[in-house]
């Protein structure tokens, strides 16, 4: 399989976890420069998850483990479709509300609060309309989401049979392209 690890960081210890062998053709891609440097032997590329730079259909599976909650959600997430070939598969990991509570309960000065106020306030956007709004003082994308929004924003890019999970605190996604898929293949 061809799969794209969006968020990739160091490495893909996430690839195991989202049922990815070592066999499979990964390609990471992660903003920031430094976390691309060494890592083994996959491809790693510098690139937003909002701008992706690869063609349509290139890959069968896209994995992202809690990177989209810093991301222009439903501007990925079409981003995702896009490169994923029909039917291929997504899966994630989000915020919940929980995670973004917690975070916003340690703050204790002005700045970071009064972002932390954003991200929530953003997360009930998300949950509510699917959609995302920047921050407008530092252009930084962040929300927790919801099964709610995160349903809206899949289906409006495209992606269908969308299944949620509970996962050590973080709330799991699996999301189908539109599209045929071999059935061989979906349950690989």
């Amino acid at each position: 399989m061809k799969v794209l690890d969006l968020g990739c960081g160091l490495g893909t210890p996430n690839a195991a976890r989202f049922g990815i062998s070592d066999s499979d053709d990964i390609v990471g891609v992660d903003l920031d420069l430094q976390r691309l440097v060494g890592g083994g032997s996959r491809k790693r590329l510098a690139a937003r998850g909002e701008e992706l730079p690869f063609a349509e259909n290139s890959f069968d599976v896209v994995i992202s483990a809690v990177a989209l909650p810093y991301m222009d959600i439903p501007r990925s997430l079409r981003e995702i479709a896009r490169v994923l070939k029909p039917g291929g598969r997504f899966v994630g990991t989000l915020h919940p509300p929980s995670f973004t509570l917690a975070e916003f309960k340690q703050c204790l000065k002005v700045v970071p609060a009064i972002f932390r106020l954003y991200v929530f306030l953003d997360g009930i956007l998300f949950h509510i309309t699917g959609r995302t709004v920047r921050f407008p003082f530092n252009n930084r994308v962040e929300s927790f989401q919801t099964r709610r929004g995160t349903t809206i924003a899949l289906k409006r890019a495209g992606m269908t049979e969308i299944s949620f999970s509970g996962n050590k605190g973080y709330l799991g996604v699996t999301a189908y392209r539109e599209g045929a898929l071999d059935t061989t293949e979906k349950a690989a």
